[in-house]
């Protein structure tokens, strides 16, 4: 069916993305993000985008879109897509080192994750524990880590509970 080309289109590119292409997936990003008018999909889109600029650390041009992503989100009423445009906001953040502003954007990526979703949950908590170590408050983050490593292994998460391990070296 026709409406969900967009949406395979984006997700195809953000696996690419993920999976190290960080340049090629772009050009049709925002051709979506320009020509779209569902706003699902330009919040997929701009956040794809987002993290490709994250990937390539240029964290000014990722926050730039992870900001854009956020309001389309908004729009479409998708907690789960504010949560990961909100999620994105603070990883720039954190890569600019504006460590209490990466810390409320994890904050607020935590209040809009719907019931249920575990692992975005773990991702923005071991995100906020990880900024805390670099605030200086390193027990805070070395326990909430524990937390997260903790729950990612109840709950048969090997990645999250490698992103625990790595950020707890």
């Amino acid at each position: 069916p026709p409406h969900l080309v967009v949406p395979a289109v984006c997700a195809e590119a953000a696996l690419a993305i993920e999976l190290g292409d960080v340049d090629g997936p772009i050009p049709s990003l925002r051709e979506i993000l320009l020509r779209n008018g569902s706003a699902e999909s330009c919040s997929i889109a701009a956040r794809a985008i987002a993290r490709a600029y994250e990937l390539r650390k240029d964290y000014r041009k990722s926050l730039f879109y992870a900001q854009i992503a956020r309001d389309p989100a908004q729009q479409a009423g998708s907690a789960e897509r504010l949560a990961a445009a909100t999620n994105q906001i603070g990883n720039a953040q954190l890569g600019q080192s504006l460590f209490e502003q990466a810390a409320d954007s994890y904050h607020r990526a935590l209040a809009s994750i719907p019931p249920g979703r575990i692992e975005w949950r773990l991702i923005c908590s071991a995100n906020l524990a990880y900024c805390a170590m670099l605030k200086g408050r390193v027990r805070d983050g070395v326990r909430s880590l524990y937390a997260v490593l903790r729950e990612a292994r109840r709950n048969a998460l090997p990645r999250l509970e490698m992103m625990a391990r790595v950020d707890l070296c």
